[in-house]
């Protein structure tokens, strides 16, 4: 699975520009920061690696699976340890 990224732009000279850019990749930021790095060495670019939405909301689904399973074992053992 690809790590997307954040590209964060800072041009300074006269006004001072923030851009902030989504990319599918961190391959493809690097990319780009080059290119940009390339049309004016003073700019400032970052790439910070992002989750993905979905990688965020299937880790939260498994850690509250992960609790329903466990609270289900504990209420067998429970049931078992009691008759």
């Amino acid at each position: 699975m690809k790590t997307a990224a954040l590209l964060l732009i800072s041009f300074l000279g006269g006004v001072d520009t923030n851009l902030k850019v989504d990319m599918n990749s961190m391959d493809d930021c690097l990319s780009a920061r080059l290119d940009i790095l390339k049309q004016d060495p003073s700019a400032k670019t970052y790439c910070i690696p992002r989750a993905d939405e979905m990688d965020r909301m299937r880790k939260a689904f498994g850690i509250w699976l992960n609790l329903v399973e466990t609270l289900k074992d504990l209420e067998t053992k429970h049931e078992v340890w009691h008759k």
